[in-house]
């Protein structure tokens, strides 16, 4: 690897500076934009357009000179452009079209889309808005015959409902067209150093760059767009202590904003990186996809108001909280202590290994289940263990809401263990579940200076009849540990005794205990026996 790289797959179609602007001749209450070297947003300079005293819809839009439609694939290339009524109280407010974006044939026929208004984005306190806009996308607007496939000129339109005293307070500036991709590659741990969020930033936010895709906004980010990390070379990226806003795109497409890591060489390690759509409402939510099986660390995160998230096997998520997200596909990767609140899919997460899915709370709201099992879970046998379920159903059925949906297709034995509510199942046609719930049970041997005793045997036996729960020795650490699936409360004693040949002899000691619905654990301190050391 290398010094960290990034960049953007946005091809430039104007500066502002130059070049050919019209007014839409059936949204011409302003005047032609003309060059302005005042209040620009990108390089030295934009085009601002007349609005004194005027009202009613005002245009302006550059003329490429010919159809740019053969660059364009539908419902991936967009185009993004900057733009700007300055008296954001002046506007219409969204759903009566305040702020429109426009691709069109000509001056005639155009087709538009609401981007904005007086009560969206940055509104109502003004400033310049960077637009994505899918020409593909049915338009909001259409005026004559619309751009009919045809993309030659491209701008914006502002609804003005109130007079303005002052002048050219229109403006227009930077546009480009493509994916909307911002890229990471490179990286290391060595001497190239970490890529991070800060200087990807910065290179959006430079004032001869200003893509509009990853910038910074207060103590934080405003992102839209696909953010490939890895995508042309593996990356290193680490990074913590973040929170980036996902932007409101409503004239892309649902998959357009999205997160893709990519080269199983790449590592990105998130620590507190948290992620909030801009609204829970928005057509491109972001998704999130481990493309290629990369070192994927995600501790102490939450994302919140997302789509899906596609995870693999070399995924490690800690900690992380996905709240009103939709499904989360598990692809083998661990998942510790996790929260899934009230997803909008019809499972919290789909799981392809529930054993290293641990600890984790999963709260319903009504209409869903916790974990899905999907097909490769047939015939297996999976623990089930730590996890809280809450606003679950809690009878097996068909209502949605059981814990459990087993979509295998087959038969699947759960071990529960340390579980906090009722697991309840719903089978899908040819599958069966069968949930052998226990209770942890440890015990701890340490001698008089709180040191571990290895090779200490343990008895764990029923009051009731004396059955033999474990009979084993202490590992490394002096401890025993089994499952209990028999009936709570349980009474119970222990013996524990070492007294080998060679070995440091301890007097043997007794104790009672009962397991109760959380389990049982214990630490015995064992005395030498200096009698039979001797």
């Amino acid at each position: 690897m290398a010094v960290p790289t990034y960049n953007s797959d946005l091809t430039p179609l104007t500066n502002a500076e130059s070049g050919t602007w019209v007014e839409m001749t059936a949204w011409a209450v302003g005047d032609a934009p003309l060059g302005e070297g005042d209040y620009y947003i990108e390089g030295s300079g934009c085009r601002s357009s007349d609005t004194n005293n005027k009202t009613g819809l005002c245009s302006g839009c550059f003329d490429y000179g010919s159809s740019l439609s053969a660059s364009f694939t539908a419902n991936y290339t967009c185009v993004f452009m900057w733009h700007v009524l300055l008296p954001a109280n002046a506007m219409s407010n969204y759903a009566s079209g305040g702020l429109r974006a426009i691709v069109g044939a000509d001056v005639l026929n155009f087709s538009a889309w609401r981007v904005g208004g007086s009560d969206k984005g940055r509104n109502p306190y003004g400033g310049w808005q960077c637009y994505a806009v899918n020409p593909a996308k049915t338009a909001d607007y259409t005026v004559g015959t619309g751009h009919g496939g045809t993309y030659r000129f491209f701008g914006a339109a502002a609804d003005v409902i109130s007079n303005i005293s002052k002048g050219t307070m229109h403006g227009f500036d930077a546009m480009y067209y493509g994916r909307g991709q911002i890229l990471f590659d490179n990286g290391d741990n060595i001497g190239g150093g970490y890529g991070n969020f800060a200087a990807m930033a910065a290179v959006n936010d430079a004032q001869t760059a200003r893509w509009g895709l990853f910038q910074k906004e207060g103590t934080g980010y405003l992102w839209k767009g696909l953010m490939s990390f890895g995508e042309t070379a593996a990356c290193y990226f680490v990074d913590s202590n973040i929170n980036i806003t996902i932007d409101d795109t409503p004239a892309t497409f649902a998959t357009f904003n999205k997160i893709e890591i990519k080269n199983t060489s790449s590592v990105v390690t998130w620590d507190n990186v948290n992620f909030t759509a801009l609204l829970s409402t928005q057509l491109s939510k972001g998704d999130f996809e481990v493309v290629a099986n990369a070192d994927v660390n995600i501790n102490n995160s939450s994302f919140t108001d997302m789509n899906t998230f596609i995870f693999q096997s070399n995924s490690t998520v800690i900690s992380a909280t996905f709240r009103r997200c939709a499904l989360v596909t598990q692809g083998g990767g661990t998942f510790t202590d996790c929260t899934f609140t009230n997803t909008t899919a019809a499972s919290s997460i789909l799981a392809t290994n529930p054993s290293v899915i641990t600890a984790c709370t999963f709260v319903s709201d009504g209409t869903s289940h916790a974990i899905e099992l999907d097909t490769s879970c047939a015939g297996n046998s999976y623990s089930l263990s730590g996890h809280t379920f809450t606003g679950y159903a809690t009878t097996d059925g068909t209502t949605g809401n059981e814990v459990i949906y087993n979509n295998s297709g087959g038969a699947v034995t759960l071990n529960a263990s340390g579980i906090t509510g009722t697991i309840s199942v719903q089978n899908s046609a040819g599958s069966t579940t069968s949930v052998v719930s226990s209770v942890p049970v440890s015990v701890t041997v340490v001698d008089v200076t709180n040191d571990p005793i290895q090779t200490a045997q343990v008895a764990v036996c029923l009051s009731s009849d004396d059955s033999v729960l474990l009979n084993t020795d202490t590992d490394i650490n002096g401890e025993v540990s089994f499952g209990y699936g028999g009936t709570t409360p349980a009474a119970i004693y222990v013996r524990v005794r070492k007294s080998s040949t060679g070995d440091t002899k301890y007097i043997p000691v007794s104790s009672s205990g009962t397991i109760t619905g959380t389990g049982y654990s214990a630490t015995i301190t064992l005395i030498e026996d200096i009698t039979a050391s001797t």
